[in-house]
């Protein structure tokens, strides 16, 4: 990974500026709280055929976009 280490000079900088001032450093990425709640629109054919897609699965709109997403990220 050739970024790597551009990132991490990017990160002790962040943390360099920060620590006078005494502002907070956010936790990385994998260790913060995650809601498992956003608001995405979409244009309205694609909602149109999730609605209907939803209604011939039996399942609620988010139920079944939730599924979709668990396909398409294979978990």
């Amino acid at each position: 990974m050739q970024a790597l280490p551009g990132i991490r000079h990017v990160m002790r900088e962040v943390v360099e500026d920060r620590r006078p001032n005494q502002e907070p450093i956010p936790p990385p990425i994998d260790e913060r709280s995650i809601s498992g709640n956003f608001v995405v629109r979409v244009p309205a054919e694609p909602h149109r055929k999730l609605v209907l897609e939803a209604a011939e699965a039996a399942r609620r709109l988010h139920r079944h976009i939730s599924y979709q997403l668990a396909l398409a990220g294979g978990s």
